[in-house]
């Protein structure tokens, strides 16, 4: 059986690459993974946690922009998907996971302030783990 000649790559149209979705950025993935971990800071290395629930324009399947992202260390990172409800989990670690998402989205590229930003989550968080303990004594 004769097979149909094949036709050469550069005799096929161009394909169209999709332009990227609003609030995607590469260079902003870059930029979170050379942070701290607010969780565990000095762990590496650092990964990108695109933030759940947060972005309208996600649709089934796909994960959030990366304008809703936050820097974890892979044993935070992972300790939040075994959890199973971010929110919560980021609650008990006292980090308030859209405002740093925000903060670092709006500075991104800014490595000075980008430190910045996750060191104010850290004081946040150890106030609140503070004010946890407090609480749970009384």
């Amino acid at each position: 059986m004769l097979l149909p000649p094949r036709i050469p790559k550069s005799g096929l149209p161009a394909r169209r690459s999709k332009p990227p979705r609003k609030g995607m950025s590469h260079d902003h993935l870059a930029f979170l993974r050379q942070l701290e971990c607010p969780i565990y800071p000095g762990e590496r290395p650092i990964e990108a946690h695109h933030l759940l629930r947060v972005d309208r324009t996600r649709g089934m399947g796909r994960k959030a922009a990366d304008r809703y992202t936050i820097p974890l260390s892979r044993r935070a990172h992972r300790e939040l998907h075994d959890a199973g409800d971010e929110e919560a989990w980021l609650a008990a670690q006292g980090v308030d996971g859209r405002a740093l998402a925000a903060a670092l989205w709006r500075i991104s590229g800014d490595i000075e302030a980008g430190m910045r930003s996750v060191y104010r989550a850290m004081r946040l968080r150890s106030g609140a783990i503070h004010d946890n303990l407090l609480h749970s004594e009384k």
